[in-house]
């Protein structure tokens, strides 16, 4: 899934787990993000299956995200969700979340019970070990991979460096290593 322009130049990548507090904690630096740069950027969100329940949570949300309401894909609602709600989910509670948002029940249970979409979670997992990502969240950012939270200040400027340069940018901060993607 993802945000923004999906032709933009500058590409970010998260890779996240919905019960990881510190990817919780870095969801409004995305938020701003995209809310200053969506025509810029194109945002990808990824799994990362580090926690006990992490892949129950990321199958429910690629689950919600097959369903539409409104014409738009429940998986950000449900990816909201996921987060604000983080620690406080129990069994059967993602259901009640995913129909709460506006998915059909019947279709997004069988969906979870079938594990429908533990092939992308795997591929996302395998991706990960890859790139040599051992932790959430963890970031590419064009060729650029970044371990740990990242602030506004810090993904603006790697953005403003990007815009100005080109996306075949030079690694700006030390934190940031040249990677594949």
């Amino acid at each position: 899934p993802y945000l923004g322009n999906p032709n933009a130049d500058i590409v970010i990548v998260e890779f996240s787990d919905f019960a990881c507090p510190y990817c919780k904690e870095n969801e409004p630096v995305i938020k701003a993000i995209m809310a200053k740069y969506s025509k810029q950027v194109k945002f990808i969100y990824r799994n990362l299956l580090l926690h006990q329940d992490s892949g129950q949570l990321a199958l429910a949300s690629l689950c919600a995200g097959e369903q539409q309401k409104n014409g738009v894909s429940l998986f950000w609602p449900m990816h909201d969700q996921l987060f604000n709600l983080q620690g406080k989910i129990g069994d059967g509670d993602l259901t009640k979340i995913a129909v709460a948002l506006g998915a059909n029940e019947k279709t997004f249970q069988n969906c979870l019970d079938t594990q429908k979409y533990a092939g992308i979670l795997n591929d996302d997992m395998s991706s990960a070990d890859t790139i040599g990502i051992t932790g959430s969240p963890a970031w590419l950012i064009n060729n650029y991979k970044i371990d740990g939270e990242v602030t506004q200040e810090e993904m603006e400027s790697m953005i403003q460096e990007l815009l100005k340069n080109g996306p075949g940018l030079e690694a700006p901060t030390s934190n940031a290593t040249s990677s594949q993607q």
